[in-house]
């Protein structure tokens, strides 16, 4: 792969990522794996491109269904509480 076919791999996954966001952000309080499907389809290039923003968005792991309300903030772990004796 060349680096220009890189770099036009990537805009067109950024494009399908702003097209997932958009519809999360319309689906408001919905189930994110829904969204998911409702993007393309399972299996299409925005259903994967939707499942790879939804675990970064939401931190689950792959066996995981992540289900939050879109207006939430991600909640961190506090790393002081991990290390407190």
């Amino acid at each position: 792969m060349t680096v220009n076919q890189f770099i036009r791999l990537a805009a067109e996954l950024a494009d399908k990522t702003a097209d997932v966001r958009r519809t999360i952000e319309h689906m408001g309080a919905g189930n994110l794996a829904a969204a998911a499907d409702t993007a393309g389809g399972r299996g299409s290039e925005t259903w994967w491109a939707a499942e790879f923003f939804i675990l970064r968005l939401s931190g689950h792991g792959a066996t995981e269904a992540p289900r939050f309300k879109a207006s939430e903030p991600k909640r961190k772990p506090q790393t002081a509480a991990l290390f407190a004796d």
